[in-house]
């Protein structure tokens, strides 16, 4: 499955006077089938709204994404997909763990929405998580665990739905670096065994180099596509490679590209470009917070809309503030639209969800 992003640009009104916020400005790129790519840029750049519109969470103000077989058939969700299978799934920063539900009821809840039968659920959950070394701990709860264990519990739920693209929103960065270092090893098998199309959204260069076949580079906000750059290593790869001058000095190419950019995106806020000494910088255009899976807040109604490859935007109908809720943001303690996003596209709505103890 071949990702084609194409022209994409997202738009957000400032919701203060202001001009509207340009976050995303004519990117295009692809991912090849069974590639491994990186989104590479400074803090604030649009990587995670990227990856949301890739995802279907949210609508582009111009562009637009396709997902192509091999053969360059446009893929279709739910053509020539199993029972309970999905387009695309989602691992996020966070954990994003229902407490109260058991690890394999976690890894499982994307085939529950999808309506598939307990045995098969259960089959497949132990066949994920022995792939990410948990399954020993299948009937624990979340609060028993681990960071790192937790975020293979996430990583086992996304591939649980068997997905076609993997989308990755730097799962990696909130642990620790000997865990970091130790599940990047873990991630590149998985990747080798499964064979799936992964998008990876990092802001960790040596992460980039050490993971991925290509890195697309984003410059600071807009963010626009500065440079791709195919990664020289072969495969297999394992930790001694980072080691080596070969892979410090790509990884200083690397920071060459990103150096200015990410110095200036520092200087990026609350609205304005900042020379850094309390004043605008001279040619800077005022550019807004925008960037995270928190800005549908902003603008719900193209949330709202369905993704044009037919997967429905995975909504709450009965919340004003679903769109919010769907891109991964826990509101009023409401972590079930993260969830939900997490457990892949699908091409039909979401069943109910699995309410909290004593709701």
């Amino acid at each position: 499955m071949r990702i084609e992003v194409d022209g994409v640009r997202v738009e957000y009104a400032s919701g203060r006077g202001r001009e509207p916020v340009l976050a995303l400005d004519g990117v295009s790129f692809e991912v090849g089938s069974g590639a491994f790519v990186a989104l590479l840029g400074p803090s604030g750049c649009g990587k995670s709204t990227l990856l949301a519109v890739v995802a279907g969470l949210m609508a582009p103000s111009a562009g637009e994404v396709r997902f192509v077989e091999e053969g360059g058939r446009p893929a279709a969700g739910g053509d020539g997909m199993g029972a309970g299978q999905a387009l695309s799934a989602v691992v996020f920063q966070e954990f994003a763990l229902f407490p109260w539900r058991t690890v394999m009821d976690n890894v499982t809840f994307g085939l529950e929405v999808r309506g598939v039968g307990s045995g098969a659920r259960r089959e497949a959950g132990r066949r994920y998580l022995e792939m990410v070394g948990l399954g020993s701990v299948a009937q624990r709860l979340p609060a028993e665990l681990s960071g790192g264990m937790k975020q293979r519990v996430g990583i086992a739920r996304a591939l649980a739905v068997e997905p076609r693209v993997l989308l990755m929103d730097e799962p990696l960065s909130a642990l620790d670096a000997q865990t970091r270092a130790l599940l990047q090893q873990d991630l590149l098998q998985l990747w080798e065994r499964t064979g799936k199309t992964v998008l990876y959204v990092t802001h960790n260069i040596e992460e980039a180099a050490f993971l991925s076949d290509r890195v697309v580079v984003l410059s600071r906000r807009p963010g626009r596509v500065k440079a791709e750059v195919v990664v020289p290593f072969g495969r297999p790869r394992d930790e001694g490679l980072l080691a080596t001058g070969e892979f410090a000095a790509f990884v200083q190419r690397l920071w060459g590209l990103l150096r200015e950019d990410a110095r200036l995106a520092m200087w990026q806020v609350d609205g304005l470009a900042t020379s850094g000494v309390g004043e605008a910088a001279p040619g800077e255009v005022a550019q807004g917070g925008a960037g995270t899976w928190g800005d549908a807040v902003a603008r719900p109604e193209a949330a709202r809309q369905p993704h044009r490859l037919g997967q429905a935007v995975l909504l709450d109908a009965g919340r004003g503030d679903s769109a919010a809720v769907a891109a991964g943001v826990a509101l009023a303690g409401d972590d079930t639209g993260r969830e939900r996003a997490a457990a892949g596209r699908t091409q039909a709505a979401p069943t109910a969800l699995s309410p909290a103890p004593g709701s």
